[in-house]
């Protein structure tokens, strides 16, 4: 059933969404602490184009995809809010992770999200920049953090969590610098890069 993907979770500790920025230097806080901490869904479902590329449950899904719980808890863990740009980054991060996608898949999961998705969750081409930074974020990581269930491990220091999966902070803080850069938006220009080093030689 697909009711359990996209029925809306109460939070504990409700906020505006737009403001809802987790960030990075939150090592010392559980995983469970900071999502408690995400707003409430102002929707009751997402519109079917979405699930079929997006639910683990479809039969066309493609590669990175999980549950909205664990999609959530990887907003955390990489320090991304709630703006399509953020939404962007994150699944670009997460489908990079993936050992086996192919340039084909991310081209067509592209053309979806800026073609068919309806406006609410329509990628622009500003988010496209964001998606393709977090895929390379991503293939960074030779960890498929898609695969693990986070949501067993609430109860657990970020900081552990990060080093487990791989997660590098001052590389993700150098390739939002890049992004801050490259797509100068309300999205780009909260995210807080302090403890960088943002020489992004290499990268």
């Amino acid at each position: 059933m697909l009711k359990d993907f996209f029925t809306p979770k109460p939070k504990p500790i409700p906020v505006e969404w737009a403001n809802w920025n987790p960030g990075l230097d939150n090592d010392h806080r559980t995983l469970g602490d900071v999502y408690g901490t995400l707003p409430t869904y102002e929707f009751n479902s997402y519109p079917l184009i979405v699930l079929v590329f997006e639910n683990p449950r479809s039969p066309v899904a493609l590669k990175g995809r999980c549950s909205l719980l664990r999609h959530d808890l990887i907003h955390v863990l990489i320090g991304r809010g709630l703006f399509v740009q953020d939404e962007a980054f994150v699944i670009g991060y997460t489908m990079g992770t993936s050992k086996t996608i192919g340039g084909a898949e991310k081209e067509l999961f592209k053309f979806a999200a800026h073609r068919l998705y309806p406006k609410k969750y329509r990628f622009k081409a500003s988010d496209l920049i964001a998606y393709d930074i977090g895929f390379m974020a991503g293939q960074a990581n030779k960890i498929e953090i898609f695969e693990r269930p986070l949501e067993d491990e609430l109860n657990r220091p970020l900081g552990e969590l990060r080093a487990e999966l791989g997660i590098d902070k001052t590389f993700l803080r150098q390739c939002y610098a890049m992004e801050q850069r490259m797509v100068r938006t309300k999205a780009s220009g909260r995210i807080r890069l302090e403890e960088a080093s943002l020489t992004l030689a290499g990268v």
